[in-house]
């Protein structure tokens, strides 16, 4: 497997100089190159990954879904699909 460029995740930290594990397996998961999902296991290992996913509240129900079929966990168990979540309404589109 090729090893992560620098670019990469320079790209998909932008906003940041420094981010904590959370917030780069979240951005990975979202934004990254699949093939740094790899370097991320090896590095934090499979459970903080999953960690993440039912945890986050910024990654899309639709990356959520995806990686919940790779990894074999339930959507409901995610903050995604979690009920919580569907009262929340960042804004109305305008028709």
């Amino acid at each position: 497997m090729e090893k992560p460029r620098f670019d990469d995740v320079k790209s998909i930290l932008w906003d940041r100089k420094r981010a904590n594990e959370f917030t780069l397996i979240e951005r990975v998961i979202q934004y990254g190159p699949e093939r740094l999902v790899g370097e991320l296991e090896k590095r934090f290992g499979r459970e903080k990954i999953v960690f993440v996913l039912r945890k986050s509240r910024s990654l899309s129900k639709r990356i959520v879904n995806y990686w919940c079929l790779i990894y074999h966990i339930e959507r409901d168990d995610t903050y995604a699909f979690s009920p919580e979540r569907e009262d929340i309404t960042v804004w109305e589109p305008f028709y």
